[in-house]
C-alpha cells in the first residue's frame, strides 16, 4: 500500500505556455490545491518537487503545513526523478503530476494501491495508452542513464482523473466539473 507521495511541479509547461499551470484555477481553487485537498486525506506523507523558477507555487506553498517543498534545479526531469527516488522513503512511492484532476479518488486509489509487480517502476496511463505522468515506484536506486525496468497499465479514464496538458484540455476540464 502506497504511504508517499511526490507531485512533480516544475515543468516548463511548454504545451499550454505556462510554466505554473498548476496554479489555474478549477472551481476558484487552483488545480495543485485541489490535488492536496484530496490527497491528504488518503496520504500522511506528500511532498511537492519544483523548480527556483515556480516563485508563485514556492510562495503558496511555504505557508502549506500539509506538505513538504523541495526545490530543485530542474535541469531534467529524469535527473529530478531519479535524484527523488534516491532520497524518498518508503516504498512504494506514488509520483504525479501537478495538472492532474483526480476525479474518482477511490476508483484511483484502488488501482495504485493494487498494483503488485516485479519491475522497478509501474505507470498508470489512460486505457488509450495517453501517458498521464502517474507512477508507482518500487525500486530504492537509481542510477541517471541506467533505465530502469518498468511496466505500462493502462487503465484510467476522464471520468476517473483529467491531465491537464493544453489550454483546450483546461477548457474542458473547466467545463466538466461541477463545482460546489
Amino acid at each position: 500500500m502506497v504511504k508517499c507521495v511526490v507531485i512533480f511541479a516544475g515543468g516548463r509547461g511548454s504545451r499550454i505556455s505556462n510554466p505554473e499551470k498548476m496554479l489555474l484555477k478549477i472551481c476558484n481553487r487552483p488545480i495543485i490545491l485541489t490535488l492536496i485537498d484530496i490527497l491528504v486525506k488518503n496520504f500522511k506523507n506528500i511532498l511537492i518537487v519544483t523548480s527556483r523558477y515556480h516563485k508563485n507555487l514556492i510562495n503558496l506553498l511555504r505557508r502549506d503545513s500539509r506538505v513538504d517543498l523541495i526545490v530543485l534545479p530542474a535541469r531534467d526531469y529524469c535527473e529530478d526523478f531519479c535524484y527523488i527516488i534516491n532520497i524518498v522513503r518508503p516504498r512504494p512511492l506514488l509520483v504525479l503530476p501537478s495538472d492532474i484532476i483526480v476525479r474518482n479518488i477511490e476508483h484511483f486509489l484502488n488501482i495504485v494501491n493494487r498494483v503488485e509487480t516485479d519491475v522497478d517502476l509501474v505507470t498508470l496511463s489512460y486505457v488509450d495508452g495517453t501517458p498521464l505522468g502517474v507512477s508507482i515506484v518500487f525500486t530504492d536506486k537509481c542510477v541517471p542513464g541506467i533505465i530502469l525496468s518498468w511496466s505500462c497499465i493502462n487503465v484510467f479514464t476522464n471520468d476517473d482523473v483529467i491531465d491537464i496538458d493544453t489550454l483546450a484540455d483546461y477548457e474542458k476540464a473547466r467545463c466538466s466539473i461541477m463545482c460546489e
